[in-house]
C-alpha cells in the first residue's frame, strides 16, 4: 500500500476548515483552496493533470467538481 506524502493530512485539515464537510469543490473553491488562479485550475484540468468530473451542460457552460482528496495530492505535487 502506497504511503500519503508528506503534508497530505495537513493540506486536507486546511481544504476542510475553509470548505467544512465539502466532498468535492468547484474551479474557484479549489483555485481559492490552494492559493492559485482558476486559469491554473482549468488548465491542469484540461491537461488531464488534475481530475474532474464535468457536471456543465454542453462546453459552453462546462463546470467542473473536483474531489477534495483528489485536489490535497494534487496541491502535493501529484
Amino acid at each position: 500500500m502506497a504511503r500519503e506524502k508528506q503534508g497530505y493530512r495537513e493540506s486536507i485539515a486546511r481544504i476542510d476548515t475553509l470548505f467544512p464537510g465539502r466532498l468535492s469543490l468547484t474551479v474557484a473553491e479549489c483555485a481559492q483552496a490552494v492559493g492559485c488562479s482558476v486559469k491554473t485550475i482549468r488548465n491542469e484540468i484540461a491537461a488531464r493533470r488534475l481530475q474532474a468530473r464535468d457536471v456543465g451542460a454542453g462546453k459552453k457552460n462546462n463546470s467542473y467538481r473536483v474531489n477534495v482528496e483528489t485536489l490535497a495530492r494534487w496541491s502535493l505535487g501529484g
